[in-house]
């Protein structure tokens, strides 16, 4: 399914993942391991009206996109 972010400026990207997988303060990983399991987290894009989130299972290794209001 597609997704289309909106095209003003006011979108927003932020990583939520291990401490351990931090690269510093903007930057990070979500790693994905042959047994299927992966460091989980996700990725959240916003603007001022929705939230989308991509967020990884850290046993399975599951992705899936969670829309929410920006307000919650």
């Amino acid at each position: 399914k597609t997704r289309n972010l909106p095209d003003d400026d006011d979108v927003t990207i932020k990583l939520y993942t291990a401490q351990s997988e931090l690269l510093d303060g903007t930057r990070g990983n979500i790693r994905f391991f042959p047994d299927g399991s992966s460091t989980g987290g996700y990725i959240a894009l916003a603007d001022a009206k929705v939230e989308y989130r991509v967020k990884v299972d850290w046993v399975t290794g599951h992705i899936s996109i969670e829309t929410r209001n920006a307000e919650d």
